[in-house]
């Protein structure tokens, strides 16, 4: 075994492991068996297990194959923190809740308590990381593999309620649903472990889980209203733009909803909302056309750091041939909007199968394959009567927004493809679920009755299935 294991798998460690993982199962199983009943049910334990799998996979592969990086980072921050607890209770309350700066570093922590890794206490997105594990290590005596097993049960949970969700809209066979939501390897890989992603993967299906209630019932309670500002609370901590993202989807949906409350149908709604979002576009450039590029990286720290990282992976040798190239990326409007397809198709869909050789890219590889095998299958069958189709659908458009702005993010700012499938993994199960609509149990696909399906005679005039018209209204 390598130092770097031997230090995170003691024989006490691996204790603490196999109890947490009893907790954990034995109240999977118990709510399992309360639920069993339901049919959708069977893919529980399944999703719990999948969980679990795929984070010791992920902690296996940076104990054994890395020997390091971030996620031991973050552990050894919060290890360090739990030190400082016992020596000074009031440092660490005031450690959890302010910024922290190299001044209080060298004054807070000693060598009794230990230093936590001076680049992640340098940012607080990463160091906002520890604070949250240093809650999971006190229930699990500093236990690194048991501590991702919480994440790994959380991630588990927060993607369950995204499924529910989603089977209410009757978009797909159940299966179909798990297999995009609950069962994707890569998903699961980069999301159950101690990183950023898993937090922000949570956080992005309980949001989109509780927002979606509130649509459909006009109303949240109480804990469910404190766990979304709660979730909101995190992702503005740790990735903030992601926080945009949702808003903008969001923001339309709440619009179609008070729409359709107004009584407007799906013809006045799509050009309302198609308006305000072209009216959105024309104020952003008239707004940052006459921006040089010096001047809107200035005015804007997303912008900076992707240009910093476009830079550094474009002329840093040291990254290998594991570098994507977008071309010269301009950062100005006109550069950005130029670039801004190849980025969203990387995004969402590199790195392509021959990209994918190595071992550690592999599955993503055959992901891609599938992605790609369903894009050619949705342009290829009456792609504008699906678009259509998305377009009043209320959880389809959603998907359609939130796809196509992480894609952009995504493919603009990794610069390996190594980054590239971590940051992309949580906008997975959105894109197999834009890709993998029944469209058939919608009429989309039939070349005869057209008059029962609503559709003229050029199949151009889509009514939406009433079963879905319920779940919208």
């Amino acid at each position: 075994m390598n130092t770097i294991a031997s230090q995170y798998l003691s024989l006490f460690d691996l204790i603490a492991t196999l109890f947490w993982a009893g907790i954990l199962l034995f109240f999977a199983h118990f709510h399992y068996q309360q639920n069993k009943h339901k049919e959708h049910y069977k893919f529980y334990l399944f999703n719990v297990y999948a969980k679990f799998f795929f984070a010791m996979a992920f902690s296996g592969f940076y104990l054994f194959i890395v020997q390091g990086g971030d996620t031991m980072a973050y552990f050894d921050g919060a290890s360090v923190l739990n030190n400082l607890f016992v020596q000074s209770p009031g440092a660490y309350v005031d450690e959890m809740l302010t910024t922290g700066d190299m001044v209080k570093y060298w004054n807070v922590y000693d060598v009794d308590t230990g230093y936590p890794p001076g680049w992640i206490y340098r940012e607080p997105e990463s160091f906002f990381i520890s604070k949250i594990i240093s809650l999971f290590s006190f229930l699990t005596f500093k236990s690194y593999l048991a501590s991702t097993l919480i994440i790994a049960f959380m991630a588990a949970h927060a993607s369950w309620k995204l499924f529910t969700l989603i089977l209410e809209f009757n978009l797909a066979k159940p299966l179909y649903i798990a297999l995009a939501v609950l069962l994707l390897p890569s998903v699961n890989f980069w999301c159950t472990g101690i990183s950023k992603d898993s937090f922000v993967y949570i956080s992005l299906c309980y949001t989109v889980y509780y927002g979606f209630k509130y649509f459909h019932h006009g109303k949240l309670s109480v804990r469910e209203f404190i766990s979304l500002l709660f979730v909101i609370w995190i992702t503005y901590h740790i990735r903030s733009v992601f926080l945009v993202v949702i808003a903008i989807p969001f923001a339309l949906a709440l619009l179609t909803r008070i729409l359709k409350r107004w009584g407007l149908q799906n013809f006045a709604v799509m050009g309302i909302r198609s308006l305000v979002l072209f009216s959105g576009f024309i104020l952003t450039i008239l707004s940052q056309a006459s921006k040089s590029e010096q001047e809107l990286l200035q005015s804007n720290a997303f912008l900076q750091e992707a240009a910093v990282t476009q830079n550094d992976f474009s002329k840093n040798e040291t990254y290998g041939e594991d570098r994507y190239d977008l071309g010269q990326v301009e950062f100005t409007l006109g550069g950005l909007l130029r670039v801004t397809p190849l980025a969203v198709f990387t995004g969402a869909f590199r790195p392509l199968f021959w990209e994918a050789l190595k071992p550690n890219l592999f599955l993503n590889g055959l992901e891609s394959l599938l992605l790609l095998f369903g894009l050619a299958r949705f342009i290829f069958k009456r792609p504008l009567a699906k678009f259509r189709f998305i377009r009043t659908h209320e959880f389809l458009y959603f998907c359609l927004i939130i796809v196509f702005l992480l894609s952009f993010i995504t493919g603009l700012t990794s610069g390996l493809y190594g980054v590239l499938v971590r940051l992309r993994a949580p906008l997975l199960p959105f894109l197999f679920i834009l890709l993998n609509v029944d469209f058939k149990s919608f009429g989309l696909l039939e070349n005869k009755k057209k008059s029962k399906q609503g559709l003229s005679s050029d199949g151009t005039r889509i009514i939406v299935h009433e079963s879905l018209r319920k779940n919208n209204d």
